[in-house]
This record gives structure tokens, C-alpha cells and sequence, in this order.
């Protein structure tokens, strides 16, 4: 009996660490699993959303660590443009910029580390993306969950479309956004006269 509890013990240690470091690999699939999890009950709605928001901001830190650890490397600071303009423009818009990343897919690493590497300062950095995180996903893990309600009750069709209609919008604001972005010279370069 106690061989037991210990190896349930264990494995809900187990489980709850391989939830924190999902989001290091691959945020959309830790919700996934969080909420296989809760459905299953070897984890409770609480438990969940404190691994998986610890989980989430951890890896955004240690994205925007790894930008200021290339920052310090010769040859990439030769490349680092000599004024500030890229870094400001990312601080100027970081407000929107990081909620902007949760959502279109590929936006995420590249920004963060981008951060990062420009030298953005930290604490403002952290404080955003803390607060977008609790945010982001306490509505992801919810809407993961109902969508796994739903999915669980028979002859429902309505998750199904829900979930194509949020990748189609996620992919539409996602080529909107790129489309937007290549199109617009960057108010640092404008300046600079390239």
C-alpha cells in the first residue's frame, strides 16, 4: 500500500515536470497534454495552470536569455546594428508586440530571442510577458478544456468547426501580419537611408 501511494507520488511528480518543460518544446501541444491530464483526473485544474504558466514563462525568459547570450558573442555583435533603432522600435511596440506573438504561430522564438539580442530592457520585458502568460493561458487552458468537454460528448460537431475556424483566422492574421510587415520599411532604416 505505501509502495503504492510513493509510486503514485512519483509519477505525479513525474507527470507535473514533463508539463513544465512541454512548453520548452512545443506551447499548443502542453495545453494539449494539461488538459488530457485534467480529463483523465491525475491532475487538478490548479495544479495545471500554475505548472503550465510556470512552464510558459520559463521558456519565454530563457528565449529572450538566449538572444542576450548571443548578444555577447564577437561575431554576432559585428553584425548588431551600431544604433539603437531596431531595439526601440521592438520596445516601442512590445506592449502589443508580445500578446501579438501568443497567437501567430512562428512569431514567438524569433521575437523573443530578437528582444534579447537588441539588448531590450529586462524587467520590462518580464513584467509584459508575465502578464500576457497568466492571461494566455488561463483562456488557452480553458478553451482546451471545454474543447475536450465537448469532443468527449457524442454527436457534437460544432468543436470540430470551431477549431478549423480558429486555425483558418490564426493563419489569415498570421500572413496579414508577415504581408504587413515586408511591405512597411522600418521607420530605423527609413532614417538610416537604406
Amino acid at each position: 500500500m505505501i509502495a503504492s501511494a510513493t509510486t503514485d507520488s512519483f509519477d505525479q511528480v513525474l507527470e507535473a515536470a514533463a508539463l513544465f518543460v512541454a512548453p520548452f518544446l512545443h506551447e499548443s501541444l502542453a495545453f494539449v497534454g494539461g488538459a488530457f491530464l485534467v480529463h483523465s483526473g491525475r491532475m487538478n485544474v490548479g495544479l495545471c495552470f500554475s505548472v503550465l504558466l510556470a512552464g510558459v514563462i520559463a521558456s519565454d525568459l530563457g528565449i529572450y536569455g538566449l538572444g542576450r547570450i548571443a548578444r555577447r558573442h564577437p561575431r554576432i555583435a559585428a553584425w548588431l546594428p551600431a544604433r539603437s533603432g531596431p531595439g526601440a522600435m521592438l520596445d516601442r511596440n512590445l506592449v502589443w508586440l508580445i500578446p501579438v506573438c501568443r497567437f501567430v504561430p512562428g512569431l514567438l522564438f524569433t521575437t523573443f530571442a530578437s528582444c534579447g539580442l537588441l539588448g531590450l530592457n529586462f524587467r520590462r520585458f518580464a513584467v509584459i510577458t508575465v502578464l500576457t502568460a497568466a492571461i494566455y493561458t488561463s483562456a488557452l487552458l480553458y478553451a482546451v478544456l471545454r474543447f475536450g468537454d465537448a469532443v468527449a460528448s457524442t454527436g457534437r460537431w460544432w468543436p470540430w468547426l470551431a477549431l478549423l475556424a480558429g486555425l483558418t483566422a490564426l493563419t489569415f492574421a498570421g500572413r496579414s501580419l508577415a504581408r504587413y510587415c515586408m511591405e512597411r520599411k522600418p521607420s530605423w532604416r527609413a532614417s538610416a537611408g537604406s
